[in-house]
């Protein structure tokens, strides 16, 4: 079933050859260090990202990532159609599939569900999550639209160039971006998603906003590194309003297993849609 939310601004992305990665590793090391973080941090980082040749086609990604209020707007459609039923505190398709957990960290996502549907009790304009990679799938698919790949989201945030941060800085403040509100995270602020368009300097030159905080981005294979992901699991890009600076960088990237029929997401996870160039 087609279902159409409010008008989505998207920006064109530009397609290139590029390697994916972190580009010189001592000089991310450099800034990793410059940041504050550990050694080990900056070694994990870097122990997860095996650079490789890509060719990405010219395409559309959505601006902001999907808010809770559109989001909720679709599962209710699922509810109301029957191709979702309501199990517990979960939305789900079939007996094992879960959609998403709108209720999920302790409230943080300000979903919950009430009287057979799903209700926004804090902000609609705040980023949507506790959600699964299955769930971003196919709302992309009923816009019309589907998630990026790694490739193509790697190429939207660092560019070719593999910048650090996706504003094209190489230090950052706290209301630079969303990040770092976890408890006893280096940013005060309330826990959870923020406002989609919030982000602040977390723009890039292509309007793209919040790639590097708010929410991590479910993608689509094939991925930057595909032998560091066991089968069946489902790949996030980017930090969010629960993460350190580094995880700011293009090159984040974590994998949430086993894999789309568990949900796995939590609050610091979502997504944002692409489209092949028309």
């Amino acid at each position: 079933m087609m279902m159409r939310v409010k008008q989505v601004i998207m920006s064109r992305i530009a397609g290139a050859s590029f390697e994916t990665g972190v580009g010189d590793s001592q000089e991310f090391r450099r800034w990793c260090a410059a940041l504050g973080e550990t050694q080990a941090i900056c070694d994990e980082m870097l122990a997860r990202i095996s650079p490789e040749q890509v060719t990405v086609n010219s395409f559309d990604l959505d601006q902001l990532e999907v808010t809770r209020g559109a989001f909720a707007s679709w599962l209710n459609t699922q509810l109301k159609s029957g191709s979702a039923t309501i199990a517990g505190a979960k939305i789900r398709r079939g007996p094992l599939l879960d959609l998403a957990l709108p209720n999920c960290d302790d409230g943080m996502n300000g979903m919950t569900i009430s009287a057979g549907e799903v209700r926004v009790s804090l902000d609609p304009e705040r980023a949507a999550a506790c959600l699964t990679y299955e769930a971003a799938v196919e709302y992309c698919r009923d816009q019309g639209k589907r998630l990026p790949t790694g490739a193509e989201w790697s190429l939207a945030a660092g560019g070719t160039a593999h910048r650090v941060l996706p504003w094209e800085a190489r230090t950052l403040a706290c209301n630079d971006a969303v990040y770092g509100r976890d408890a006893g995270g280096p940013c005060s602020g309330s826990p959870g998603p923020d406002v989609v368009s919030l982000a602040n300097k977390d723009v890039t030159s292509d309007g793209v906003r919040a790639l590097g905080g708010n929410v991590s981005e479910w993608v689509d294979a094939p991925i930057d590194d595909p032998k560091h992901v066991g089968r069946g699991e489902s790949v996030a890009r980017g930090g969010s309003w629960a993460g350190l600076a580094i995880d700011l960088h293009p090159a984040k990237l974590m994998w949430l297993g086993p894999g789309p029929r568990k949900f796995a997401g939590g609050s610091t996870v979502g997504f944002r849609c692409a489209r092949d160039v028309r």
